[in-house]
């Protein structure tokens, strides 16, 4: 009877454990088959790569201003090629200015420039930089530019032992100094433009004296003598 009895036990508990076997398989399906598919498709998305966008520097680059800056540049770099190869400073002029320019080498670290002796002399200070046109005297021989001094040696001039320039200008107006890494340029108006020079106040106090001057009177004609 003992053994009858364990033998109907283990054939119902047979079918009950397949039953909680089978439903907690179900179970598990249910849970994980939407939530599994979530995040497969979640997975998908986040594996596929977005598409590049333009960037802003990419754009401005393209822009007509960034390439009309370039061909500047560029041009600026043809004019300090040419004047290194001619060992002669660039002058040239484009509209009402003229501009001189010296092709250099080295670092514009610490560079500076003065402007002396009532506008002018330009005296620029290279500490880390030399001139690539290597004579001593320039005489220029020009209305706007008269001379310029470049105190460096003339055969080995290296850029760690730096350079002065001295630019002796034709005229009092304001000069406009630029220094960047391939060469020094001082601009200033041309004498011949139609932009006349603002006159000086001596000047400008005797034509105000002149014009407040009362004219000399007229000599009254001599009366004719009584007969």
């Amino acid at each position: 009877m003992a053994v009858a009895d364990a033998e109907a036990a283990a054939a119902t508990a047979a079918p009950e454990a397949g039953v909680v076997a089978a439903k907690a398989a179900d179970a598990g399906a249910a849970v994980a088959g939407p939530d599994a598919g979530r995040t497969a498709v979640s997975e998908k998305v986040a594996a596929e790569p977005e598409p590049a966008k333009p960037s802003e520097e990419s754009e401005s680059a393209t822009s007509p201003a960034a390439k009309a800056i370039d061909k500047q540049k560029q041009a600026d770099r043809d004019l300090a090629r040419e004047a290194w190869r001619r060992n002669r400073p660039d002058i040239s002029i484009a509209g009402a200015k003229t501009s001189i320019l010296i092709p250099i080498k080295g670092s514009i670290k610490g560079a500076d420039f003065k402007i002396s002796d009532k506008r002018r002399l330009v005296t620029v200070t290279l500490p880390k930089a030399v001139s690539m046109v290597t004579m001593r005297v320039y005489n220029l021989k020009h209305p706007s530019f008269k001379k310029l001094w470049i105190d460096q040696d003339e055969a080995n001039a290296q850029p760690a032992d730096g350079t002065k320039m001295r630019l002796i200008l034709g005229q009092t107006l304001d000069p406009q100094v630029e220094i960047t890494d391939d060469f020094v340029r001082v601009t200033i108006r041309r004498p011949d433009s139609d932009e006349a020079p603002a006159e000086p106040r001596a000047e400008k106090r005797a034509k105000k004296a002149a014009e407040k001057r009362p004219e000399p009177a007229e000599e009254a004609a001599p009366e004719k003598e009584n007969e």
